[in-house]
């Protein structure tokens, strides 16, 4: 089973995400693809560059030597960077694989933005749950205290509670005889 892309794909993003580029494409647009490489790699000079003639094979190689990527690493970077030169598709398939590619780098910063508001949503439930077992454990020893202090004043309280019922009553009662 070969594992070659046939000759009228170039770049072309697999299911997986992974970008394959056609060789005779990529050397056909070499011009606009060698100062993206540079850009990209400033380790590799552009003379050793130009010796590659576009021949993508011996770009791929002359880049693994120069940086610690594997060769097909480098094979999946070319075939991004084939794929924002706008080697190979054109047309509508052309415009619809840049948009895709516009639209999957857009997606990342949101579900960035997503997991930092779960993981802050998180932390606010856990101090949530923090002082809400606090709280408890407070209201838990003031109770007894609480049962406590009615018992033990109880007959002051009732005694109090009298006073205050006779006083008022003595003064409604005196101000109607008047």
């Amino acid at each position: 089973m070969s594992t070659t892309q046939p000759q009228n794909t170039a770049p072309v993003p697999m299911s997986n995400g992974i970008y394959t580029f056609n060789t005779t494409s990529f050397k056909d647009a070499f011009g606009t693809v060698q100062p993206l490489i540079m850009e990209e790699w400033p380790q590799v000079i552009q003379s050793d560059l130009d010796k590659t003639k576009g021949d993508a094979d011996a770009v791929v190689a002359l880049l693994a030597k120069k940086t610690d990527y594997s060769k097909t690493l480098l094979r999946q970077h070319l075939g991004e960077i084939a794929e924002v030169a706008g080697i190979g598709a054109q047309g509508l398939e052309g415009r619809l694989l840049r948009l895709l590619h516009r639209m999957e780098q857009r997606v990342e910063p949101v579900q960035e933005t997503i997991q930092r508001g779960a993981d802050r949503t998180r932390e606010l439930a856990h101090d949530l749950e923090s002082e809400a077992g606090r709280v408890a454990h407070e209201l838990r020893m003031k109770v007894p205290q609480a049962e406590d202090k009615m018992r033990d004043n109880l007959w002051t309280s009732l005694a109090a509670a009298m006073g205050t019922g006779l006083l008022v009553g003595l003064t409604v009662g005196l101000s109607r005889g008047r």
